[in-house]
């Protein structure tokens, strides 16, 4: 943790103020910010940091206030703006597409893909759950690795699924009727050993299968990609420009992922899609030593709900030495139970470098662990009694915390915890961007002659 002057602190996440002075993380540090609605961690924490990021930027969101308020800035001095957005639920904006087929020539990114998308759909109620999302996997990684290496598109791979008997295939009896004849036609006519593999285990997936059931693994792997079957849906893998990751990292560039919530299913698979694509692509330059000059800030917004990557875990951990910075805001702890599970929730809180609670919190579990991390302290109590000789001075030692859970339920507007490594924990005050100078004219939120902020129009 630092308290350097603005000179001092670029590629920094800046978490408010002691004082005067500036509290920022250290460079690449990964951040993690829990805060309710209306606690200010878009307004205060997110809209701040990604103005004043100088270096590219990618934003992920459920909606559109971080995006209306940032991209004038974001796309000035020579920047670029670009929207992923699928679904058309923003306005004009400088619209970017991305198609997810070409990377999947490389049968392990196909397989990571189908994964993500199977994976990220609401299958979790469905009785056996697991057993048909890694049935449906098993599919969609080879037919992905079929289109791209047979020159076809998303369309194609939603119409394999849609009827998987009526393609035909060439076999040594002449040509018959099989199930996914067309994508292994493609798959038996390549020569690569990625190639043979997938088409095993494409007839591992489906040789022996019963037709209804065979069926049922199509459907599932059809709902991870329904966002696709829309008009919109398709016309974002067909959109120019196509996002050219190498570009974004050796820019200053912003990539804004959004879509509104009531698609957030739908969207919730592909965000992951692209931004592990992205990820993988950061690696692959490390490797080729083609690291860029500045550091990719990675700003999930609601990552629970907008992008809740598989291996946050281990990003929040290991994104650093990639020159990636992650921020990960979430509501509450019980989301990130809820979607990675305990124990990787656990791993998620540990691995971030920097934890920051912002007022009104009511999660009990959350304030538990912060009170805990806050620390506890010695206190001293002093007894006096008269006794028959004269009075007697006692004194009693005891543990207390630090930080009382509803000390911390109690947080004031406009401050924050934060928990940095292994230095002591900090009460700073938070920067709403509607309250500096230079973001003022922006909109989005008015002050008032009262002082207290009320929502304006964008």
């Amino acid at each position: 943790m630092r308290t350097d002057p603005v000179s001092r602190r670029r590629g920094r996440i800046v978490i408010g103020r002691i004082g005067r002075r500036l509290v920022a993380a250290k460079r690449r540090e990964s951040v993690l910010v829990f805060g309710p609605p209306g606690s200010g961690k878009t307004s205060a924490f997110a809209i701040p940091n990604i103005l004043e990021w100088d270096g590219p930027a990618v934003v992920c969101s459920v909606t559109s206030e971080i995006l209306r308020t940032t991209i004038g800035v974001r796309s000035s001095y020579g920047r670029m703006a670009w929207v992923y957005d699928p679904t058309a639920s923003v306005g004009s904006v400088l619209r970017i597409g991305w198609n997810p087929i070409p990377q999947c020539v490389d049968f392990q990114k196909a397989t990571r893909l189908a994964h993500h998308l199977v994976s990220l759909s609401d299958l979790m109620s469905v009785t056996q759950g697991d057993f048909w999302q890694s049935a449906a996997s098993d599919l969609l990684g080879p037919l992905l690795h079929a289109a791209a290496i047979g020159g076809r598109n998303i369309e194609d791979v939603m119409g394999w699924l849609s009827d998987p008997r009526s393609s035909r295939a060439a076999s040594a009896n002449g040509t018959q009727t099989v199930a996914f004849g067309t994508p292994l036609a493609i798959l038996d006519g390549a020569h690569e050993h990625d190639d043979q593999i997938a088409a095993r285990t494409l007839r591992g997936a489906t040789i022996g299968t019963a037709a209804e059931t065979m069926l049922s693994f199509a459907t599932t792997a059809r709902v991870a990609l329904k966002v696709f079957s829309t008009r919109a849906g398709i016309q974002s893998t067909r959109q120019q420009p196509a996002i050219d990751f190498d570009r974004l990292l050796d820019s200053s560039d912003t990539l804004y992922i959004v879509g509104t919530e009531d698609v957030q299913d739908e969207l919730r698979p592909i965000f992951v899609g692209l931004i592990d694509a992205l990820i993988i692509r950061v690696g692959e330059r490390i490797q080729q030593e083609r690291r860029a000059d500045k550091p990719l800030l990675l700003l999930l917004d609601e990552a629970a709900n907008s992008a809740p990557l598989t291996k946050l875990p281990q990003y929040a951990a290991t994104l650093r030495s990639r020159d990636v910075q992650l921020v990960t805001i979430f509501q509450d702890y019980g989301q990130v139970v809820r979607r990675w599970g305990r124990d990787n929730a656990r791993s998620i809180l540990n691995n971030h470098v920097a934890r920051v609670l912002l007022p009104g919190m009511a999660d009990p579990d959350l304030l538990e662990i912060f009170s805990n991390l806050v620390g506890e302290r010695q206190a001293v109590s002093t007894t006096i009694s008269q006794g028959t000789y004269g009075p007697s001075t006692s004194e009693t030692h005891r543990w207390e915390r630090l930080a009382p859970v509803n000390e911390l339920r109690t947080l004031p507007a406009g401050h924050a915890v934060l928990i940095h490594d292994n230095t002591l924990p900090a009460k700073v005050r938070l920067r709403p961007y509607y309250r500096q100078p230079q973001w003022r004219h922006l909109g989005g939120w008015l002050e008032p002659a009262s002082g207290r902020p009320r929502r304006g129009q964008l």
